[in-house]
């Protein structure tokens, strides 16, 4: 009897070491081809003058600015009168300041009729009045929600319930014991995950490849029916469906998968890697990408410069067409009522697109 036992473990044992691991395991995968001739988009220099900008976002006709300037983290300019209307918002600790803000770009109307915008701020999301602080000239905060914003991206949904997505978490990062990111919906006591990664990667070469692999841009639609999730550094893209977390997989048909990239050296990695999605606007119509495609090497070492395009999709998954833009921008927003595109490069440009959507 010891030895049938014996015997049942050694099979147990060999069967779960012999599982193949299951990297990426959406409700359904849409294979997609994204290559060809891409039309270039004109652009219109701006003027516009913040230092050091890093992420914009766009509500009625005003270009919401973050900036990593302590003294003024916010500027707002006026698309219609071409003007900045406001410079706003310091740094601290204090009912009306931040710290190190950010910007899921998710917008909501208030009882009052204004206009606000969800700002995380360390361990917490302190929504900022846009429509208070530019009439009283300094930001204006409402009460925050506490949440680590640190290792979630967190967005509000109706009846007080939130759809977020989990960052790549360890006990110890020294372990190099990494488990895989999930997506969760929690409505009141009750929170469901969605596991589109059943296992984290693991590369022998570079352990904290997880850390950074499956990074993306995640947006929110804004009727709050679906969420997007853009890899960084994989042409992939996660479309999933609220409450019910079907995910639909966009695939780029050539794109690397995450078992090609299990048995490469680290050298092999950064030729293969590309940068991928650099920032996401969306409508409720459309998903426009901001898209990058040098590989790692290129990109670090500038070999190659920064050539970026725009993706234009539905909310089925659907490519709908391309664009080549000659600016090196690191940012956009959407202004779907003039059909304008709004970007800025690391040299603190501002520009603007006509974009035709088909």
């Amino acid at each position: 009897m010891r030895t049938y036992y014996w015997f049942i473990t050694f099979i147990c044992i060999t069967f779960i070491s012999c599982a193949k691991p299951d990297y990426y395991s959406p409700d359904q995968v849409k294979y997609i081809n994204t290559k060809g001739i891409y039309d270039s988009l004109k652009a219109e220099l701006l003027p516009v003058s913040v230092l050091a900008p890093y992420q914009i976002s766009f509500v009625d006709s005003l270009l919401v600015i973050m900036t990593k300037n302590p003294s003024e983290f916010i500027s707002i300019f006026n698309t219609r009168s071409d003007s900045l209307i406001a410079n706003i918002c310091s740094e601290g600790r204090g009912p009306n300041e931040y710290m190190t803000p950010f910007s899921l770009k998710q917008y909501k109307t208030n009882e009052s009729g204004d206009r606000l915008l969800y700002v995380t701020n360390l361990i917490m999301v302190k929504p900022l009045n846009i429509t208070r602080s530019i009439r009283e000239n300094e930001a204006v905060c409402e009460n925050p929600v506490s949440i680590d914003t640190r290792y979630m991206d967190s967005f509000f949904l109706p009846r007080e319930s939130r759809f977020m997505k989990q960052h790549v978490t360890y006990d110890d990062p020294r372990d190099n014991i990494f488990y895989p990111p999930k997506y969760i919906y929690k409505n009141n006591s009750t929170a469901k995950e969605y596991n589109i990664y059943p296992d984290v990667i693991k590369n022998i070469s570079f352990p904290a490849l997880p850390l950074s692999l499956y990074d993306g841009v995640v947006r929110v639609k804004p009727d709050l029916t679906k969420v997007i999730d853009a890899m960084g550094y994989l042409d992939i893209m996660n479309i999933i469906e609220l409450p019910s977390g079907i995910c639909t997989g966009v695939v780029e048909q050539d794109a690397y998968q995450f078992e090609d990239l299990v048995h490469l050296s680290m050298d092999k990695l950064f030729e293969t890697i590309r940068y991928g999605v650099l920032d996401v606007s969306v409508t409720d119509e459309y998903i426009i990408v901001l898209y990058d495609g040098r590989n790692v090497n290129a990109a670090e070492n500038r070999t190659e410069a920064l050539k970026p395009s725009l993706k234009i999709y539905n909310w089925e998954g659907d490519f709908l067409q391309g664009y080549h833009l000659s600016e090196p921008l690191r940012g956009i927003a959407y202004d779907e009522n003039r059909q304008y595109v709004y970007g800025f490069d690391m040299e603190e440009h501002f520009y603007r697109y006509k974009l035709t959507i088909n």
